[in-house]
């Protein structure tokens, strides 16, 4: 069985996974859930696929969620990701849409979270671009801080269909010269 998160589960491509999951429940389980702010057919998606914890974007809408569902509710978008079903190991994931190159200040913060978790790795993803300094720090630390630039996330949505859609596909071949060849 496959234990899965959506992201954006009241969204369109959201909503279309979760029936698939509906439709196949020996297949998958559903462990998250996030939404902007739609909270009320997140409610309908949390009675239905009962999940473990769930994240709502905007923070009220989140705090009014908590209020009515007996589920751990996350607001924002960072998070913490358990390796295993112990919890022997997490990755904590910080997650920023930032206008201008995110410093080593930012970097040591996400460094700091790690260890009031007890986490060794973490994942930052960024729109934008990480500074020398950051990048320096990252590279001189014990953790393991993996940094996720805009045109890496980018190129990790094309590498793994997230948020793209296939136009078209080439298949280009060439002349195998051995198989002509005279023995």
């Amino acid at each position: 069985m496959k234990h899965l998160s959506i992201l954006g589960s009241t969204g369109s491509i959201g909503t279309q996974t979760l029936d698939i999951v509906k439709h196949n429940p020996s297949e998958f389980k559903i462990i998250g859930l996030t939404t902007n702010k739609n909270i009320e057919l997140l409610k309908k998606q949390i009675r239905e696929f009962k999940p473990e914890a769930v994240a709502v974007m905007d923070s009220e809408k989140a705090d009014l969620l908590k209020e009515d569902a007996d589920i751990n509710v996350y607001s924002g978008i960072d998070g913490i990701i358990k390796e295993d079903k112990l919890g022997l190991d997490a990755i904590y994931l910080q997650a920023k849409r930032w206008d201008s190159t995110v410093g080593r200040p930012e970097i040591q913060k996400i460094a700091g979270a790690l260890q009031g978790v007890r986490a060794k790795k973490g994942i930052f993803i960024t729109t934008a671009d990480f500074s020398k300094e950051a990048l320096d720090y990252t590279a001189r630390i014990d953790t393991k801080i993996v940094l996720i630039d805009g045109e890496t996330l980018a190129q990790h949505m094309i590498d793994y269909d997230v948020g793209v859609s296939r136009i078209a596909s080439y298949e280009v071949k060439k002349i195998d010269s051995d198989y002509f060849a005279e023995e």
